[in-house]
């Protein structure tokens, strides 16, 4: 099939390999998933999505290229849906492990290129090749000491009627050898400005009704933030609470206003997390806990202390939701299934959070 004349746009995430080879391996998939889906959408209709390497979306547009201005608007409506998406998810994550802590360092740059490509179709899929689809990938790897701009080659600057204009944006020229292919000449613009005029979103948060109500309290023998993520982790829920018998979900990840479901025997509970304060040595951790036919409105408070040694204290303490009251028979129940979900939680992080018993009441 003879080549055809197309733009080829490739937004890449950079951070993404550290970020997967130092991190939870689920938590980075599921945030680098939200973070492809969020450039997949943001960019027009008119580019096909080649294929998705990993870090990077190769998208192409077959035809005339579009001006420069039309690119920089599309590229920088793309980097702030990116640092967008990022700042919603770190708002309302719980999670303290390194992907869910470190999502906020991923960064991300455009190659813009015009050559010409061929489309190869495998059954349904559609995935454009040639020369100049290797050259755009190439671009990926090369010497601007910075991670996130947006790069356009001459080949693309030569088609367009205004590769002059600053477009919002400052210019530098730089050029690259590459094996078998030679030079590549092509522009550049730092996208760090953009990225400063960007709002930060607080953490989601929401006021606790403390009072002066019995909790309780155990020692743990595992690191406090371990003992944290394990409480939150949905999937390890089943291996330590008592009577628990399935979790209803929407999301993978536990977080903040989302709601899911935990099925017991005789009632489901809806828990939606509510609030998180992290220090250096201690975690404060809160959640709705509400079975509307049993009038039953609660909030659960988690504190969880480093106690060094690898060593932690577990409390839980019971609020009644603001409007509601919480009364002694129900506080008992709380105390009788809490306490064996605690006792099992306790056996089952100092096992190495590997299965040791079956949560029962």
């Amino acid at each position: 099939m003879p080549g055809e004349q197309a733009t080829i746009l490739i937004p890449d995430i950079s951070g993404y390999t550290e970020f997967v080879s130092k991190t939870e391996i689920d938590h980075s998939t599921h945030i680098l998933n939200h973070l492809l889906d969020t450039i997949v959408e943001s960019v027009s209709e008119e580019y096909v999505v080649s294929e998705i390497e990993g870090d990077a979306v190769l998208l192409y547009r077959k035809g005339n290229p579009p001006d420069k201005k039309e690119i920089v608007k599309q590229c920088i409506k793309t980097f702030i849906d990116f640092h967008n998406q990022i700042q919603a998810m770190n708002s309302i994550t719980l999670c303290q492990c390194g992907a869910c802590k470190g999502m906020v360092g991923l960064t991300l740059k455009f190659v813009v290129h015009f050559g010409l490509i061929s489309e190869i179709k495998v059954s349904r899929f559609v995935k454009a090749s040639g020369l100049d689809m290797v050259i755009a990938h190439r671009l990926l790897k090369n010497n601007i000491d910075n991670h996130e701009y947006l790069l356009m080659t001459r080949n693309y600057l030569d088609n367009i009627p205004d590769a002059d204009e600053n477009i919002e944006l400052s210019w530098d020229h730089s050029t690259e050898d590459y094996d078998s292919i030679g030079t590549v000449e092509f522009r550049f613009a730092p996208l760090e400005a953009i990225k400063k005029q960007l709002t930060a979103i607080p953490k989601k948060s929401t006021t606790v009704p403390y009072d002066n109500s019995k909790g309780l309290e155990t020692e743990i023998g595992a690191n406090y933030k371990d003992v944290f993520n394990a409480l939150i982790n949905l999937d390890w829920r089943k291996y330590y609470a008592a009577g628990l018998k399935e979790i209803e979900k929407e999301d993978s990840m536990t977080l903040l206003g989302k709601t899911h479901r935990c099925v017991f025997d005789d009632f489901k509970v809806d828990v939606e997390p509510m609030n998180i304060e992290v220090s250096e040595k201690e975690i404060n951790y809160s959640e709705y806990n509400r079975v509307p036919e049993m009038n039953f409105y609660t909030v659960f408070h988690f504190t969880i202390t480093d106690l060094g040694g690898n060593r932690c204290k577990y409390e839980l303490h019971f609020y009644p939701e603001e409007g509601h009251v919480l009364t002694d028979n129900m506080r008992a129940f709380l105390f009788r299934t809490q306490g064996a979900t605690i006792s099992n939680l306790k056996a089952f992080a100092e096992n190495g959070f590997q299965p040791l018993l079956t949560a029962d009441a």
